[in-house]
């Protein structure tokens, strides 16, 4: 994989990596199309792109745990000892949430997996207002959802793209 060799150069910098764009990234992406486009694109349909960008996204968040030494994932000892094993990766798969694709739940694993990209998750929330907000956010049925915000009992809204005044005089000439 493309951090495996990034690694490989540069092992005592991995603070220097910073991926333009990754497997599981690229699973969630295909998932989306597919989904639209109602059949398999590369071989796979949206459910396939969907488990197979899960199953990526926890196996690079395991990789970059481990080689961070992030003490849950590498340390026995450690009492939040919790590493992600195949078997557990396997477990939250066969889950029923994750048998079937939807467009809230691929976005929503996206989410998730950009959970290092800030950048990335506010684009993706802006191209596709996903995921929605709800006043009490607890995901259902493999969907998450944002807190609502309010000031004062109203509802905010957070712009998704800035527009232009009308008319647009800007470019008369």
């Amino acid at each position: 994989a493309i951090e495996d060799v990034a690694y490989e150069v540069n092992q005592d910098k991995l603070d220097c990596f910073t991926p333009i764009i990754t497997y599981p990234e690229t699973c969630f992406m295909l998932a989306e199309i597919a989904l639209k486009k109602g059949g398999a694109i590369a071989g796979k349909d949206a459910t396939g792109w969907y488990r197979t960008g899960i199953r990526a996204s926890l196996e690079q968040f395991r990789t970059w745990a481990t080689k961070m030494a992030v003490v849950a994932q590498v340390s026995e000892k450690a009492p939040n000892y919790a590493p992600i094993t195949d078997a557990n990766i396997e477990t939250y798969l066969a889950r029923q949430e994750f048998q079937t694709a939807t467009l809230e739940k691929i976005v929503s694993q996206q989410w998730i997996n950009l959970y290092m990209q800030p950048d990335e998750m506010w684009a993706t929330w802006k191209r596709t207002g996903l995921p929605a907000f709800k006043p009490q956010p607890v995901p259902e049925d493999g969907v998450a959802f944002l807190e609502e915000i309010r000031n004062a009992g109203v509802d905010l809204v957070i712009p998704r793209r800035n527009s232009l005044p009308t008319p647009n005089s800007m470019n008369m000439e």
